[in-house]
């Protein structure tokens, strides 16, 4: 059986039992009871409380549902085999096995990208997608890592955001410990979900660089942005917090941000308020007409991006 249905049944059979006790316990003590002010204050604790659980209920599912996309491409992994350039990774973690792919360029260079997916996004189906890297990649010597998180393609696992965290540090941990990554630049490059992962990392380990692309500040307003109702004490039924904004705070270097006005998953205040959360500042990109998915077939976007790696591996001696 799929291990996040067998998470679904038992948060709901938890949930079922939670409410049968919490209103049995209320109706016996009704029973007991003769003053009319502790019976009504009784029957509010069953209602709220009844409430809440199905809050706690339906936001955990939601999160499953809409956040979270596990799944495995197989004719992604299978095209992405013939190619004789890329190396398919297995690395050990805490939580698990953390797979993906390396694109090893054909011209040396000293900078290596490590790519954090969106959530609809396989490593595989995110290498191929990101067809942007083929030219400009080979030009300037540069590599291209990207991983899953764990339930995501062969991944193990969960997806939640501890474990997200946790694998994607020993991943980062097993890379640059490689013979190959020991002269390299490492930029950390994150889309949409992703780019929570890349500032947490970022925060929590020397990168030479970081991209965002459709970024946004923390997870309560990924949630709002599907229902604006997480505010205030409703912020405590947000399972997916995943603060950006407090780990920029902690990050040296000065990220590219890649946010477009017309985005219609993130919104471009979220964007916006991360974008000034930085010590060093950030180089910001603001593209009119872009959807949520349009940055990857974008001339603009990658001509950008390209700068900005340009600029990063010139740091350590002119490129070839």
């Amino acid at each position: 059986m799929n291990v996040l249905l067998v998470k679904r049944i038992i948060i709901i059979v938890i949930t079922v039992i939670s409410l049968l006790i919490l209103n049995t316990v209320c109706w016996k003590l009704r029973k007991k009871l003769k003053h009319k002010g502790f019976k009504v204050g009784l029957s509010l604790v069953s209602v709220l409380g009844s409430i809440m659980l199905l809050l706690m209920l339906g936001t955990f599912l939601f999160t499953d549902y809409i956040l979270y996309y596990p799944h495995f491409n197989k004719e992604a992994y299978l095209q992405l085999q013939n190619n004789e350039n890329l190396e398919e990774l297995e690395i050990n973690t805490p939580v698990g096995k953390c797979a993906g792919w390396m694109y090893h360029s054909m011209k040396e260079g000293n900078t290596t990208i490590i790519l954090y997916p969106g959530n609809m996004f396989t490593s595989e189906e995110m290498m191929g997608y990101s067809t942007g890297f083929d030219g400009g990649t080979d030009g300037q010597g540069i590599n291209v890592i990207t991983l899953d998180y764990p339930g995501y393609g062969r991944s193990e696992g969960i997806p939640t955001e501890r474990t997200m965290k946790s694998m994607a540090l020993a991943a980062y941990d097993a890379i640059i410990s490689r013979s190959d990554m020991q002269d390299q630049k490492i930029v950390l490059m994150g889309y949409s979900l992703g780019t929570g992962i890349a500032n947490y990392v970022a925060s929590k380990r020397d990168a030479d660089g970081l991209i965002l692309m459709a970024p946004y500040q923390n997870g309560y307003d990924l949630f709002n942005g599907f229902a604006d109702i997480f505010h205030g004490p409703m912020k405590l039924f947000v399972p997916y917090r995943m603060r950006a904004d407090k780990f920029a705070e902690k990050i040296s270097v000065k990220p590219l941000v890649m946010v477009s006005k017309d985005d219609e998953l993130i919104s471009y205040e979220s964007s916006l308020a991360l974008s000034e959360k930085y010590p060093a500042g950030c180089e910001m990109k603001t593209y009119d007409g872009l959807g949520h998915g349009g940055f990857w077939q974008d001339n603009q976007v990658w001509q950008d991006i390209f700068e900005y790696l340009s600029d990063i591996s010139e740091q350590n001696g002119a490129i070839d």
